[in-house]
Formats: C-alpha cells, structure tokens, sequence
C-alpha cells in the first residue's frame, strides 16, 4: 500500500516473462528481487525510510555468502536509497565483506543476574490451587536455582536453560500440586529430590539424541557380532584361529595329510613348563600374516559350511549320468574350493578392522610393507558365533 492509501499487488511488478512463466513467485534471483524492488518503488513513489531485518541470516540451509554480499551492495546496484538492510548473526563475517567498512554492534553475552532476571520474566509454567503469590515466588526460586546450578554448563545460552527448565519443571512442580510439600519449603524440596536432577537424561555431554523404543532392545544373550553377514562370521572365526592355534600345527589342525614322523614326547618338569603347555585361551593373541588367514578361512568353509559341509558322494548322486572325467573334475571342484573366488575378503576384512574385531600392525621397518593382523574378540564371543553358524570350532582347538 503506498502513501495515497491506493493498494499494489507486487506481481504486476515482475519481469513479463518471469511472471508468465511462474506467477506463484515473486522472483527467481536477487538480481530479478532488486529489478521488482526498483520498479515497484518507482512507480509507486515509495520513498519512506524502511529498515530490512535478516535475523538469523547464517543459519539458512543454503550458502548466503553471495546473497550476504549483493544485500552489502545494494545501493551501489541500484536507485534505491530509503532501505537499511541489518544482519543479525552468530557467526564471523563472510570473506566477501571481510574488508568492507560494515558498521557493526556488538550484543555481549548475557550474564548469570540477566539471564534469571529474563526467565523470572516470562514465568512459562504455573502451580496448581495456590496463590498468585506462591506462585510467582515459586517460580522466581525454581529459576534462580536453574541458573545457578547449570550456568557452568550451559553458559549464557537461553535457550537451553529454558529446555532445563521445561524438563525438570514437574520434578518440582508434582511434589506441591500432590500436597507433599508447601510452595514455601522450597529448599526443603530441593533437597529430597536432588539425586533426581543430576543424570544423564537432563545433563548429557553427548550432542547426539538416543532414540531408544522397547523394539530397538537388544536381548542380553544376544551375541554383540550377531548381525555380521554369513561370510564376515567365517572370516572371524578364521582370525581367532589364526591367532590362537599355533603356525607348527596347522598342518594337523587343518590338513587332511598328518605329519608322519612324530618326535618323541620328553617329560617336562615344572620348572620347563613352556608356552604350549599353557591354554591358549590364557595367552593373548598373536599376530598372523594375511595369506595364512585366507587359507585357514578356505579350509574351513570348505569343511563346514552349509552349502559345501555336505559329502561328496551326496553331491555327486544328482550326476550319475555324467562320466567318470566329469565326476573327477566336479571332486576336483570340491577338493581345490577356494573362498576368494566368491566372496570379496579384502573388503570384509576391513570392514572387521573398522569395527574394531580385528587389529593390524605395521612393521618397524620403514623398507618392509608387510602388515600384521589379529584377532581382537574372546573365546565367549568366538563360541556364541560359532554355535549361531553350527560352526564346531573344538575340532579345531588342541587343548580344549
């Protein structure tokens, strides 16, 4: 509405074939805002003072750093002189105006004396069945105790005092409305419900919020590896074997070939007790090179799992009409399966890094780019995943 009371509709302002195209908008870009603006003020002999506010103008989902600097500009581009433009913001100035000479007004941060003097002020929540006295008395203690009690933590933050006061508002407020304590005993209040307002549901160092519902309940004898893929299970498994059964006795863990010669066993003493005279499970994980890793892997997956555990023979029963050469390259099949092949292990594999399953160590020797691994998990964890896959995993352990 302009000065002789005569009403404009700002679209007859815009662009013919902007406003052709998109009526429902005012413009597309400042640059189609600033030609609008000019023509609307022109035509209507809009020469008041006006003062645009941007409030919050650095918080907007989208960049603003050229749309702070052209609002700077403003008067440079165009006829228009009777519009201020202000920023308010929380933040640094964009590059784009660094070196401009922007008149700036600083607002400090509230203190602790004017931050409970702006929450006595608003009075947001009220007791039941008392006097507008007590009432108003209550609530200037409630705050004030706020305030003081977490000013340390929330700083001169309002906003976040006013979310303090609003979740512990009823730990106050239930206690007088049932008739338990009387508006004036306060201090009395505080007291029996302190143990109350300090846990991590009101006070948390963590800027993540937990969603946590009755159906997200993990159950306790769930195993905390229950969700990995069918394979990463194996290749853990593989890991703990690796680091726990000893490199000299693989090939009569895992081999169907036996050593043929074996040593003569002496009698040890107590005092020549060594290392694997003691439970693995005791010691601590050794570490063990990656193409040990996937060759127990292989082998154990051949053997045990569900889609190739089955015998040969069983297999073999659904070609009765092939031919001998055929039947001895499908054996062949089984007896050289590799799980390479089919599963991408390298990338599992770091995946259980990451997840902290498995560590890795680098060698000493800069020259020397041979990386070590190990397994990360107990025996508990490594049993509860191997009963969830059938996985018999004394079969492979010496001194179980």
């Amino acid at each position: 509405m302009a000065e002789s009371g005569k009403e404009y509709d700002p679209s007859n302002f815009m662009y013919k074939g902007l406003k052709a195209a998109r009526t429902s908008v005012l413009c597309e870009n400042f640059a189609y805002f600033l030609m609008s603006l000019e023509q609307f003020i022109v035509a209507t002999g809009y020469n008041e003072p006006h003062v645009l506010v941007l409030d919050r103008f650095d918080q907007c989902c989208d960049p603003t750093d050229d749309l702070f600097s052209a609002f700077v500009r403003l008067q440079e581009h165009s006829v228009i002189r009777n519009i201020s433009v202000i920023y308010i913001t929380s933040h640094d100035d964009p590059r784009e105006i660094s070196t401009l000479s922007v008149p700036h007004i600083h607002f400090g941060p509230y203190s602790q004396d004017q931050l409970v003097e702006i929450l006595q002020a608003k009075h947001s929540f009220h007791l039941n069945d008392v006097s507008p006295d007590e009432d108003v008395a209550f609530w200037r203690n409630f705050t004030k105790l706020i305030v003081d009690l977490f000013y340390d933590y929330t700083g001169s933050d309002l906003l976040l005092l006013s979310d303090l006061c609003h979740n512990l508002w009823h730990k106050f407020a239930n206690p007088v409305n049932n008739g338990r304590y009387k508006p004036s005993e306060f201090l009395r209040l505080f007291r029996d419900i302190r143990d109350q307002i300090f846990n991590d549901s009101i006070v948390s160092n963590s800027c993540i919020t937990d969603y946590i519902t009755k159906t997200e309940e993990v159950p306790s004898n769930v195993s905390p590896v229950a969700d990995l893929p069918y394979h990463s299970k194996f290749l853990l498994i593989a890991s703990y074997l690796a680091s726990y059964v000893d490199p000299k006795s693989d090939l009569n863990v895992f081999s169907r070939m036996k050593t043929l010669k074996k040593r003569k066993e002496r009698k040890t003493t107590e005092s020549s007790i060594s290392k694997k005279n003691i439970n693995s499970r005791l010691l601590s994980a050794s570490f063990f090179d990656l193409e040990r890793l996937k060759a127990i892997l292989s082998v154990i997956y051949r053997n045990e799992s569900k889609s190739l555990s089955q015998d040969n023979q069983e297999y073999l029963n659904l070609y009765q009409d092939l031919t001998e050469r055929e039947l001895a390259k499908k054996d062949n099949e089984f007896a050289t399966f590799t799980l390479n092949t089919t599963v991408d292990v390298n990338t599992q594999l770091s995946t259980l890094v990451s997840l902290g399953l498995i560590n890795r160590t680098y060698a000493s020797d800069i020259l020397s780019s041979k990386i070590r691994w190990k397994c990360n998990v107990g025996w508990d964890i490594i049993e509860s995943l191997a009963r969830e896959i059938s996985f018999p995993i004394e079969n492979y352990i010496l001194d179980r």
